[in-house]
């Protein structure tokens, strides 16, 4: 067994608490086009279509 100076080894420390970053309400406002592009991601929302889509659609409804 290891004789150690308990004294040295013995702190009084204080648990300081992190410090919150507050985020003001109006910068956590999104816009619409913001929330649509949160939305597309999930498959819900109004997203625009592009091209791409327009021709998949097209191409679905030859083959029916």
């Amino acid at each position: 067994m290891m004789l150690l100076d308990k004294g040295y080894f013995d702190y009084d420390f204080e648990k300081a608490e992190k410090p919150k970053t507050v985020i003001p309400w109006e910068e956590t406002i999104k816009t619409d086009e913001e929330v649509n592009d949160i939305l597309a991601i999930f498959g819900m929302g109004k997203k625009a279509q592009t091209d791409e889509d327009k021709f998949q659609e097209f191409i679905m409804k030859e083959e029916q």
